[in-house]
């Protein structure tokens, strides 16, 4: 992994060996959302980030659903998230803890057989690693906050009569 800045990514995935694959993949996943917020008129970015990095076919299409659903529902989650921020504005989240937010909310409601701690877990390392150890504090107190009332079907911000019964 190259060091410099706390913002640059590393020059490849192969360091992230030792995590899960899904880990590589929301990696590739987060560098492509930020990549589309930079700039939105680019070729498409996690099919670039695939294509340098080729991923086995079923890390391919776990990154390729969560980008999509990610960039899909991102006004419905911003609003999620902004419910649940006290005395801060949306507008004010660093890019990438906003993004990592948005990510864990797809997993949330599109993966369920992703177990929410996990989820949580793989956006606090990245926030960590990426905008600061306080990040991963802010990050895993929003997606506590925001877990019960998100599951596939449920809409945003009623709690489900079974939410903790997801992970039993």
């Amino acid at each position: 992994m190259r060091h410099g800045p706390r913002w640059s990514w590393p020059t490849s995935t192969t360091g992230l060996a030792r995590y899960s694959k899904r880990h590589r993949a929301r990696e590739w996943v987060l560098r492509a959302l930020y990549a589309r917020e930079m700039d939105p008129e680019a070729v498409e970015p996690l099919d670039v980030l695939l294509e340098a990095d080729p991923p086995r076919e079923i890390d391919r299409v776990f990154a390729r659903r969560l980008y999509d659903v990610a960039c899909r529902d991102t006004s419905r989650y911003d609003g999620l998230i902004e419910s649940k921020l006290e005395n801060w504005d949306i507008s004010r989240l660093a890019l990438l803890d906003l993004l990592l937010l948005r990510m864990a909310l797809a997993e949330f409601e599109h993966f369920p057989d992703v177990p929410e701690r996990v989820t949580i877990n793989e956006m606090i390392e990245p926030a960590k690693r990426y905008s600061g150890a306080q990040a991963g504090s802010f990050v895993n107190g929003i997606l506590d906050a925001l877990k019960p009332g998100v599951t596939v079907g449920n809409p945003p911000g009623k709690t489900p009569p079974d939410a903790g019964s997801r992970n039993a």
